[in-house]
């Protein structure tokens, strides 16, 4: 299943520098004073940021009009990541 580990996303998302990245050993990377979330199993997100983050999981290349749709869900539903999940999964939170 590509780089995610059992089911869980192993991909992070700067909030401060709005990228999505996957964690390095090295520490002291470009995102060190940064705010970053970690996400969870793609099937909790919306439908661009889940298409996305398995995509990414699965090593599959990401079209130009995915990432903006990704892009666009992360604005529209801001930067508290707990706001990216399904309406479902927010309640279970």
């Amino acid at each position: 299943m590509g780089r995610g580990t059992s089911g869980s996303s192993a991909w992070l998302y700067c909030l401060d520098c709005k990228m999505i990245d996957y964690p390095q050993e090295d520490k002291s990377t470009m995102h060190g004073d940064c705010k970053i979330y970690r996400f969870g199993r793609a099937s909790q997100y919306v439908p661009p940021i889940r298409l996305v983050l398995m995509k990414l999981d699965q090593d599959v290349e990401i079209s130009q009009t995915e990432l903006i749709l990704f892009k666009l869900a992360i604005a529209l539903h801001g930067d508290d990541p707990k706001d990216w999940l399904q309406p479902k999964e927010r309640i279970a939170k």
